[in-house]
């Protein structure tokens, strides 16, 4: 099995359930930076990473969920 076996449904119920982690690992980012915490912070790179990855994760199985597995190519009308 991979990620290409995994339903519709599946995908979506996953992107519902990884968005709350990665909205709160965004403000977190987001207050860190704007609490002053330096780039090379130990703590502030990890959550920086963190939601990268969470972010990253989020859009892949969106894109699994649209069939597509990938971002359109095509440029809106």
């Amino acid at each position: 099995m991979n990620s290409r076996h995994l339903a519709k449904a599946q995908l979506e119920m996953l992107f519902e359930r990884l968005a709350p982690g990665t909205h709160y690992l965004a403000k977190l980012k987001g207050r860190m930076f704007a609490e002053g915490f330096p780039p090379d912070d130990e703590l502030f790179e990890l959550v920086r990473n963190a939601h990268e990855a969470a972010h990253a994760l989020s859009i892949r199985v969106h894109y699994l969920a649209c069939g597509t597995g990938q971002p359109s190519r095509e440029r809106p009308k």
